[in-house]
């Protein structure tokens, strides 16, 4: 829990971070880099992991940890950047007060509400996605485990493609980067549910690994582009909060479904509101603040 913790203070405290140390139209392109760079660094701590802990005691594993965040921590300290101004009269507010003004700023912003609905629907489909592939091949597809760990890399390569081609989608789709990678996401969702034959569901966790990663850093660079830079840190803690909590709240549910329906219905089950959101991205699309966002970088 206290990893937990600390990971979900660091996400977007970086990305808040991100957003001030960059220019606008750059926000997509390093998203997109620092997604493929997450998965990259996700699937080499895995195998790390193995080896780790299969040459040294839980205790210098550990220690290897804490000296990767360290140098996290060193090259955050290295980037050069011009912070954004404070008023020197300005006093240090307590939690409670920079959340009520965070949900101020969304309520006066109502774009933001669609942005935090997709971006909801792509981390919540990540999660999921995680949680109940292993379920999923041994129940649904009868496959030993090295066909889930397969399916594994392939939704992480998934990401990477999407980390690498990040900004050729958002020159392709524009207004409608949404509406295409919700719809990827709904096709992966679709395949998976549907099939039983192995090389198809390959193929449908590779497009939901796309989709999701195009969804959660495009459009968090739409939400960052929309935001003023002193509201960065307060929305992105904002945004991970609702994406936590329904991953929390529907987490019990998926797993009572696929104790009683199987692991495949909880993938159909997620094809509903990501379809509901393939709608809310179009209406999403007309905005002209969602538009202005696009258009600036």
């Amino acid at each position: 829990m206290a990893l937990q913790t600390a990971g979900s203070l660091f996400r977007p405290s970086l990305q808040a971070l991100v957003a001030e140390v960059f220019p606008q139209e750059s926000l997509p392109r390093i998203f997109s880099w620092s997604g493929s760079s997450t998965v990259a660094g996700s699937l080499s701590g895995a195998a790390l992991g193995g080896i780790l802990a299969g040459f040294m005691a839980i205790e210098l594993s550990l220690f290897v940890v804490i000296l990767l965040y360290l140098g996290a921590v060193l090259t955050i300290h290295l980037l050069h950047y011009i912070p954004v101004p404070r008023e020197e009269k300005e006093e240090i507010s307590s939690f409670w007060h920079e959340m009520k003004e965070g949900f101020r700023y969304v309520h006066h912003n109502r774009m933001l509400y669609g942005l935090f609905v997709m971006l909801m629907l792509g981390q919540l489909t990540f999660h999921t996605t995680l949680g109940f592939l292993s379920v999923y091949t041994s129940a649904h597809l009868k496959q030993p485990s090295i066909i889930y760990g397969l399916l594994d890399s392939t939704f992480s390569i998934g990401g990477i493609i999407a980390g690498l081609l990040g900004t050729w989608w958002w020159a392709k789709c524009q207004h409608r980067i949404g509406i295409t990678s919700l719809l990827l996401t709904a096709a992966g969702l679709a395949i998976v549910s549907f099939t039983s034959f192995v090389p198809f569901a390959f193929f449908g966790f590779l497009l939901i690994g796309i989709g999701t990663s195009f969804i959660r850093a495009l459009l968090q660079s739409v939400q960052q582009m929309a935001t003023e830079r002193r509201f960065h840190g307060r929305i992105s803690s904002l945004r991970m909060l609702c994406n936590q909590t329904s991953v929390a709240l529907t987490g019990p549910m998926f797993g009572v479904t696929a104790s009683n329906y199987g692991a495949s219905t909880v993938f159909l089950l997620l094809l509903i509101p990501v379809t509901g959101g393939v709608l809310w991205a179009y209406v999403q699309s007309r905005h002209p603040a969602f538009k202005k966002a696009i258009t600036a970088a």
